[in-house]
């Protein structure tokens, strides 16, 4: 294996890639804000199930209908 220079050529590359990130930080940040949410999301859904997800964002019909009827 190759030990020397390994220190300066690591560096090199982390300069490279910080002068990436300092050119493209909102996209990064925006990509990754994005990923989260989505990944949040099927998570939710995978824990709770489709249908008690479903629910929460959505009121049933049945149980609105039930409500107007006993008024």
């Amino acid at each position: 294996m190759k030990f020397k220079g390994f220190w300066k050529s690591l560096w090199e590359l982390n300069k490279q890639s910080l002068n990436w990130l300092k050119d493209y930080w909102f996209l990064y940040i925006l990509l990754y804000a994005i990923s989260m949410i989505v990944i949040s999301v099927i998570c939710i859904v995978h824990v709770l199930g489709w249908d008690n997800t479903k629910s929460i964002f959505f009121k049933d019909k049945t149980a609105a209908e039930d409500e107007e009827f006993l008024k």
